[in-house]
């Protein structure tokens, strides 16, 4: 158990750096100040997580099922399973939209409950794949999925994010 603390050793470096030294000291004195914009950006994500819950819950298990075999229909080109909805109906009368256990990637993008939710938004604030995830909405729900996360991005990635790091930077400064 004490090999653990073998992780702590490079945390040396910071007394050796005065650069290092003076940066964890900026973020470390910033953490009061940062309490009022990690509320606000939490309440942020919560608000857009319960909106999500209510609009898109449940909706990325849809998929194309062959009637005659049970058996879910895959994509030519990526071999994944084809999604359904509303603007992406099955190709053809041998198939028909009904809903799965899993959602896609392993079960994580989805609306379904409040922690799966927050996770969403948060992957979206970090502008880390959440055009991926709108486009996959917009299949099942609809076009106009992008007026939920076009102000999620924007507010939430270049308004928010960034007043997080004004107050770390007004404190090293």
């Amino acid at each position: 158990s004490l090999r653990a603390f073998r992780v702590l050793k490079p945390l040396r470096a910071v007394n050796n750096i005065p650069g290092l030294k003076l940066i964890v000291q900026s973020v470390l004195s910033a953490l009061p100040l940062l309490k009022d914009t990690i509320i606000v950006l939490l309440f942020f994500f919560l608000i857009f997580a319960i909106g999500g819950m209510n609009l898109f819950g449940g909706l990325l298990r849809q998929r194309c099922i062959e009637i005659a075999s049970g058996s879910v229909m895959l994509d030519e080109v990526t071999g994944e399973e084809v999604i359904c909805g509303a603007n992406a109906p099955c190709p053809d009368d041998t198939h028909f939209c009904g809903k799965r256990i899993l959602n896609p990637n392993y079960d994580v993008t989805s609306f379904d409950n409040i922690f799966w939710a927050l996770l969403s938004i948060f992957q979206c604030v970090t502008l880390e794949g959440w055009s991926d995830i709108m486009v996959l909405y917009q299949r099942v729900y609809s076009y106009y999925v992008f007026l939920f996360f076009v102000p999620l991005v924007f507010v939430g990635a270049f308004f928010l994010l960034n007043l997080t790091l004004a107050v770390i930077n007004t404190s090293f400064t």
